[in-house]
Formats: structure tokens, sequence, C-alpha cells
């Protein structure tokens, strides 16, 4: 339902008002919504894989899987505790997102396999 627009005033000068906000690379809109942040980083680490899979003429799991811990998981995990996502929906676009683009096969492990 629509809220009333209200207007705030310091020493008489009206503040500007926006629909979003971005602090911390967080993105957060007038209704609290972290929606358009989920998509942001969803659309970045899909680029992010494209990248790998173009970038590596090498399929071998364990180095596309320990280029996805390098290169791609960053950015699901940056600030995370803050903007973890409360929605059911929110939360099935990371997941799918988090296991790489629908069609690909990598598999990340919780955290990076040690070496040998």
């Amino acid at each position: 339902r629509p809220r009333p627009a209200a207007d705030y005033f310091i020493n008489g000068n009206k503040l500007p008002s926006y629909e979003s906000a971005r602090d911390l690379s967080i993105t957060v809109d007038d209704r609290l919504s972290l929606k358009n942040h989920i998509d942001t980083i969803i659309a970045s680490t899909r680029k992010r894989i494209g990248a790998l899979f173009r970038g590596f003429t090498s399929r071998d799991p364990q180095l596309l899987r320990f280029a996805y811990v390098t290169y791609v998981r960053p950015i699901l995990e940056y600030n995370s505790c803050v903007w973890n996502p409360g929605g059911k929906g929110l939360k099935t676009k990371l997941k799918v997102s988090s296991v790489g683009l629908q069609g690909a096969s990598i598999r990340c492990p919780p955290y990076p396999m040690p070496s040998d």
C-alpha cells in the first residue's frame, strides 16, 4: 500500500528524497527492500562466471572450483551479514547464483580445498 510522502527540513531547507541509497556497496530502497541489491549481485556473479568459462580452456573441476572460490564467491559473501535476505524468493535466487549459472556444473565446497 502506498505511503504518504513526507517532507523533511533542516533549518528551513528541504532535504532531498531518493528512491534508493547505496552505502558500503549495499543498495537499499525507500521500502528497505534489498531486491535491487541482490539482483545486482546475481548479475555480477553471472558475468564473472561467464568470464571464467571464457578465460579457462581447461574444464578441470578442481581448477574451476578454485577459480570460483577465488573470483566469484567473494562477491556473494561481501557484507552478507548485513544484507542477508529475508524473503524466500530472494534466497532462492541467491542459491541458484551461488551454484553458478543454471546450466553450469560447478559445485563449490564450503571452504577452499587445501593444496597437497
